[in-house]
């Protein structure tokens, strides 16, 4: 029998929705904030300026919904 956290998932510092053809942008989520639609090129600097220290490979600080550092065309 496995024990389970009783303590609330905390949420990532940033998250990325769910990757959609019909549009070059993702809806990304900094800080538990309103949701803002970036290209892959703003992804990156955005993240930084708000979060200068994290690390964008720990799944635990950015929330990928499917498809990570994936962009439409």
């Amino acid at each position: 029998m496995s024990e389970q956290s009783t303590a609330p998932r905390r949420a990532a510092l940033v998250e990325i929705s769910a990757f959609h053809t019909d549009t070059r942008y993702r809806l990304v989520r900094m800080g538990g904030l309103g949701w803002s639609p970036m290209s892959a090129h703003e992804f990156e600097d955005s993240v930084r300026a708000a979060f200068p220290d994290i690390d964008l490979e720990d799944p635990a600080q950015v929330d990928w919904s499917d498809r990570p550092w994936q962009w439409p065309r």
